[in-house]
């Protein structure tokens, strides 16, 4: 027996959700809903940390200097 379309379904949100895409374009690809794809994010965590670098890297905040 072979991957069923659920199985699918799973692994394309997993795979775009690990390229980067936005969550509303993978639930509209996939027909979950946004908060759905929670349960997918675990398998990712370094997407948390580039996140944060992309942030830090655009929003420059001034550090005070004692």
């Amino acid at each position: 027996m072979g991957p069923r379309i659920h199985d699918w379904r799973h692994f394309s949100a997993s795979v775009l959700l690990g390229q980067g895409v936005p969550d509303n374009v993978i639930a509209k690809h996939t027909g979950h809903k946004s908060k759905e794809l929670e349960r997918y994010k675990h398998l990712f965590p370094e997407l948390r940390q580039q996140t944060v670098q992309l942030i830090d890297k655009e929003v420059k905040i001034p550090t005070k200097k004692k």
